[in-house]
């Protein structure tokens, strides 16, 4: 399978003369870039004030899957929405998502459904170019380094979760509570997780859904003993995140 497709922007600045940017330029140029490209900025950690929570659910980002094994691309769908400020819920645009990550599936007989490469690529080729994979030998590990990753980026993340096979379904980490600010605090503690599972409303059980409303929130011990009790496995073959517990982060 070929790789994920890498962030360059940093390796491109190579070789090249630096230049001091005025901050405040330099802050409108990034702004006016974002916009012209057609993705919302981000609001970052350092002007957000922190509350105790941070979460980047917003209203009309939620799209359900259309098919029982598009779960991948139905949570890049909403986290693309989030990422760009759009409200897409088109089943054409999720199964254009679905078929352009099927091409980078580590196990390409492993058909149907996407696996954490696929997630990737689906992201940094759509929009959102800075997505790669976590993994952590607990959950309880991978849940605190996607929440690290939310509140310094402002994006969502990505939850390979499981209820009977483990990683066999994607949910949506829009946010997190926690004692303190990861982003002024090297030690804290994570509370829970606020998250979107894409069989909402359907509620059908296939290999383990069990989506809740939008916007849920449940603590980290619910997350590890229900949502993700059992470690990413692919039924077809191993993979590089088998028997590791995975995240989709950017």
């Amino acid at each position: 399978m070929d790789q994920p497709i890498e962030n360059v922007a940093a390796s491109a600045l190579v070789g090249r003369p630096a230049r001091r940017i005025h901050r405040g330029r330099l802050a409108a140029i990034l702004m006016g870039f974002a916009l012209l490209i057609g993705v919302a900025p981000s609001v970052s950690a350092s002007n957000t004030p922190w509350s105790g929570s941070y979460n980047v659910y917003r209203s009309g980002m939620f799209a359900s899957q259309v098919q029982s094994y598009d779960c991948v691309a139905a949570a890049s769908q909403m986290m693309l929405n989030i990422v760009k400020g759009t409200s897409s819920a088109s089943s054409s645009q999720q199964m254009a998502y679905y078929n352009y990550g099927a091409q980078f599936r580590y196990l390409a007989a492993a058909a149907p459904g996407l696996d954490p490469g696929a997630w990737v690529a689906i992201l940094n080729h759509s929009g959102a170019t800075s997505y790669h994979v976590v993994t952590a030998t607990s959950a309880a590990a991978v849940l605190k380094l996607a929440a690290a990753r939310v509140r310094a980026t402002g994006l969502p993340a990505g939850l390979l979760v499981g209820k009977t096979v483990g990683g066999s379904h994607a949910w949506v980490m829009s946010g997190f509570k926690s004692t303190l600010d990861p982003a002024t605090h090297s030690t804290w503690t994570l509370s829970g997780v606020y998250v979107e599972g894409p069989y909402w409303p359907a509620q059908k059980y296939y290999l383990g859904a069990f989506d809740l409303p939008p916007n849920s929130y449940e603590t980290v011990s619910w997350m590890t003993t229900y949502a993700m009790s059992k470690p990413y496995q692919e039924p077809k073959g191993a993979t590089p995140w088998t028997g590791k517990y995975v995240a989709i982060v950017p």
